[in-house]
């Protein structure tokens, strides 16, 4: 079990991504915010999750960022690199 109020970190590479990919991830972003539950420990009062995630180029160029949990929408804030990704299907650096 992990304790309530630690703070994870991680990081997912998606290999050649598509604008598909991307709002796939915002998707997920968007149902696990509305129900921010995370296994079986629920009805005792755990497992709920909040957080930012970063959507980052490989030259680390941000793309949007998302905020989640708290049983509201989550906050999608996409940058100008990231809606040119979305309009032509590729990030030029």
């Amino acid at each position: 079990m992990i304790p309530a109020g630690i703070q994870l970190l991680g990081k997912l590479t998606i290999e050649k991504p598509t604008p598909y990919d991307l709002g796939l991830m915002f998707d997920s972003f968007k149902a696990i915010s509305l129900k921010p539950y995370f296994g079986a420990q629920r009805a005792r009062g755990c497992g709920e999750v909040n957080g930012t995630v970063n959507f980052r180029t490989e030259n680390d160029e941000g793309l949007a960022s998302v905020q989640f949990g708290g049983f509201k929408p989550a906050v999608i804030l996409v940058t100008d690199l990231g809606k040119s990704f979305f309009d032509s299907g590729a990030v030029s650096s």
